[in-house]
């Protein structure tokens, strides 16, 4: 692939008129590499029963490819019809900011030449294969749009980029967080407007390490990415962090969610790693299915930090499959005084909405109201990060608008050429403003490595007695932790911020254990025996485990 040169806001012009002809020449060129590019991956991606049917969408592809003068925007959502355990089932909650986004942009008549935004939303569940197949079928469609807003969801994205990269299509994810997307060299041209996970694991360690705690125990689930675990690695490097379960295998749970007994290893280690603190970077069913463990194996006192782009009400599921034990008070309780780490739902709500008239009045106050309606008037589970969808709408309004300033004609921006399509990533580049879920501004050099990723606000969330507020945000232009006015963070037993517990729980003389129920060292059962090199009780010869400090007799 060609390696692409960014060019300023004063950078290179459009071609005039008058060698439109040359112009639209090397488009036909470029659209058949593009297409031979996704006849091969057609192939390439068939079996020889699904080869002729194969064949005829490739076919199919070469011969309706065409392109629409409508300014319109193509919004792929996780909405995940009819399978609402995809993985992340929340595209009918962050559609909500995109349509009241479009609505008001058109009610403000922001776009230039008097064009009004329309959108075609576009299901690709939480899947990378939907995602291939809806690129065919959108490289396939009369009707082009000028960009692409998603995915919703990293696996999606990471086969996504870089076929529209090839096709020359913009795109802005609202959802996708995953670190290995900030490869700059896999993905030249991929943009989002919602935080990356970095910035939300680096807010969780700085939120530990103002506690004075400085170890923790870290758990993954099988589809945590290798370049999340190594960024993991390298910020407690940095910070002087000890992760006590570094390099134990137990510490990775299957990520199918019913993995039991592989949570009950992850918690057996953490358990006897005495550590206060467990950041949790896996799935939501996941997590549920280690909380659900937990509560029933008398752990207790624990404080987990993990993602905050949970999907509302990832504990409120029905757990009993798993263990008679489990229920649904038990899994609250385990996460009773957790932390989550996410987007800024939010920026200032008396600051105005983005994307308006000079005359315009709406706040972000108002959108908010605004966004919290239409959820309950349909049904929806409202999804904080709709904010960050809708700022992605925004920042593609913005630049239509500024290459219209650039003298672009709109027929330019229906199939970019190679300098008009520089000039649109410089353009995004470039961009800074006050978004509705907080500022939105990305790194000057867009050859960098997380060039594409937004620098904003994490916010930091606790959730105690069931209820989640924001308590803290972390900035990720300055790196530093501020608290909101009037809070902060509280833990089990009564202490405080301003009086926090040790990072570790106490450590027993040998033949004791730590008892999470009686925050105390407590000695073996009858039918257990203290095995040193474990610092545990084991079941004696002829009984099995049946708890945390019990045996059943072997039948």
């Amino acid at each position: 692939m060609t390696t692409r040169g960014v060019q300023g806001l004063g950078g290179s012009s459009h071609i005039p008129a008058t060698s439109r002809h040359g112009e639209q020449h090397q488009h036909r060129h470029h659209r058949c590499r593009v297409l031979l590019l996704l006849l091969l991956l057609l192939l390439r991606s068939s079996s020889s029963k699904n080869f002729a049917t194969s064949v005829s969408l490739a076919l199919q592809v070469f011969f309706h490819f065409q392109f629409s003068s409508a300014l319109e925007l193509s919004v792929w959502q996780p909405i995940c019809a009819g399978d609402p355990d995809c993985g992340w089932a929340a595209g009918l909650g962050l559609q909500i900011g995109v349509d009241l986004m479009v609505e008001h942009i058109n009610r403000e008549g922001f776009l230039s030449r008097g064009e009004n935004l329309s959108i075609r939303v576009v299901d690709t569940g939480c899947s990378s294969s939907r995602g291939v197949e809806e690129s065919v079928s959108f490289l396939l469609s009369e009707d082009r749009p000028f960009g692409l807003v998603g995915c919703g969801c990293s696996r999606c994205s990471v086969q996504v980029a870089p076929l529209m990269d090839i096709a020359r299509i913009p795109m802005i994810s609202h959802g996708s967080t995953a670190t290995s997307l900030s490869d700059r060299e896999a993905y030249p041209s991929f943009f989002r407007s919602i935080i990356p996970d970095h910035a939300n694991i680096e807010a969780m360690v700085i939120a530990f390490k103002s506690f004075g705690w400085m170890c923790c125990a870290c758990i993954f689930d099988t589809t945590t990415e290798d370049t999340q675990k190594e960024f993991w690695l390298s910020l407690t490097k940095a910070q002087n962090i000890t992760d006590l379960l570094a390099g134990k295998s137990g510490a990775v749970i299957d990520d199918g969610g019913d993995d039991a007994d592989g949570a009950d290893a992850a918690i057996q280690l953490i358990l006897t790693s005495r550590a206060r603190g467990v950041v949790a970077l896996m799935w939501e069913a996941v997590m549920r299915m280690v909380l659900c463990r937990l509560s029933v194996s008398e752990g207790q006192g624990l404080v987990f930090a993990t993602w905050g782009w949970f999907v509302a009400g990832w504990m409120d599921v029905d757990m009993t499959a798993y263990s008679d034990k489990c229920s649904l008070d038990g899994v609250h309780n385990a996460f009773n005084y957790g932390l989550q780490a996410t987007a800024l739902a939010w920026n200032d709500l008396t600051l105005p909405v983005p994307c308006s008239s000079e005359e315009g009045t709406a706040t972000v106050a108002d959108f908010k109201r605004d966004s919290l309606a239409l959820a309950a008037s349909r049904g929806v589970a409202y999804q904080s990060d709709a904010s960050a969808a809708a700022d992605a709408i925004c920042m593609f309004a913005m630049a239509f608008n500024a290459m219209v300033d650039k003298n672009y004609a709109t027929e330019d921006l229906e199939e970019l050429s190679e300098a008009a399509f520089s000039d649109l990533l410089a353009i995004f580049q470039s961009t800074s403003f006050e978004g509705l879920s907080g500022s939105v501004a990305f790194p000057k050099n867009g050859a960098t490595y997380g060039a594409g990723d937004r620098i904003g606000t994490v916010a930091i969330n606790q959730t105690v007695d069931r209820v989640s507020s924001q308590v803290g945000t972390f900035d990720g232009h300055t790196l530093e932790m501020t608290m909101d006015p009037g809070k902060s963070f509280l833990f089990p037993d009564g202490y405080t911020q301003a009086n926090p517990p040790s990072g570790l729980f106490e450590k027993c003389d040998s033949g004791k254990v730590y008892d999470y129920s009686s925050n105390s060292c407590v000695g073996c059962s009858d039918t257990t025996i203290y095995v040193d090199c474990a610092d545990a009780c084991l079941c004696r010869a002829g009984y099995f485990q049946s708890g945390r400090f019990e045996c059943g007799v072997t039948t």
